[in-house]
């Protein structure tokens, strides 16, 4: 193992690779991040479509990727989608009123 540096210091819940060299990592506080060079350096990055106060109230729990396209699950309920490997993403609408975890 070898430690990296991270553009934040939130706790971080989850990681996904989509190829050896392209990944992502979520945490709390609307921690998002994203690699190019396999996890040696992170870039922080936001949704276009959270503004930056909002991005910072959600806990970012899941990041799913598979051929370029991926998934960001968190609390409040919130679900986002990529299918171009995160260039661009589309907010999933879901009732806060749903029964169960959007991650069970």
């Amino acid at each position: 193992w070898t430690q990296v540096s991270l553009p934040f210091e939130d706790t971080l819940y989850d990681i996904d690779f989509d190829s050896p060299t392209h990944g992502y990592l979520v945490g709390a506080r609307g921690a998002f991040a994203e690699t190019n060079d396999g996890g040696q350096t992170w870039e922080a990055r936001s949704f276009s479509n959270l503004d930056a106060e909002e991005e910072v109230t959600y806990r970012f729990q899941v990041v799913s990727f598979k051929d370029g396209e991926g998934w960001v699950l968190g609390k409040p309920t919130l679900m986002l989608h990529t299918k171009d490997a995160g260039k661009t993403w589309e907010r999933i609408p879901l009732s806060p009123k749903l029964p169960g975890e959007p991650t069970s």
